[in-house]
This record gives structure tokens, C-alpha cells and sequence, in this order.
């Protein structure tokens, strides 16, 4: 327990600074799991852009998209995302 006023002071610095080193700490980890999160979504949009390109295929009667139209349509959607 402090005694003196410059007791007080010093552990109300550290008080302030223990608070400022969390909160860093804690924006950056904050933005590790956005950046994370970010990454999963541009795969989960591969594999739903690859599962779309696969039903265009079923409906071409199995036959492969010319590369210029895939290309196109994947500008596209990477445009949208």
C-alpha cells in the first residue's frame, strides 16, 4: 500500500502505462484476426467463384469455358468482392 504521494504517483504510472501497453497490445492483436478473416473470406470466395464455373460447365453440356469469358467473369466478381 502506498504511503507518500510520490508512492501514489509512481503507481499511478504504471497503473496508466500497464493500461497503454494492453490496449497496443490488444489493437494489434484485434487486427491479426481481421486480416486473418479477411484471407478465409478470399478463399471461400475461390471456392465459390470454382463451384460457379462448375455449374456453367454442367450447363455447357460439359464442355470447359473459353478462358477469355472465365477470365472475364473472374475480374468481375473480384471487382464485386
Amino acid at each position: 500500500m502506498p504511503k507518500s504521494d510520490t508512492e501514489r504517483l509512481i503507481g499511478s504510472f504504471i497503473l496508466l502505462f500497464g493500461v497503454a501497453i494492453f490496449s497496443v497490445i490488444m489493437s494489434e492483436f484485434i487486427d491479426i484476426i481481421h486480416e486473418f478473416r479477411a484471407y478465409d473470406n478470399d478463399i471461400n470466395h475461390s471456392k465459390n467463384l470454382e463451384k460457379f464455373f462448375n455449374l456453367l460447365k454442367s450447363f455447357n453440356r460439359s464442355k470447359k469455358l473459353k478462358k477469355c469469358v472465365k477470365d472475364r467473369i473472374e475480374q468481375h466478381f473480384n471487382y464485386m468482392w
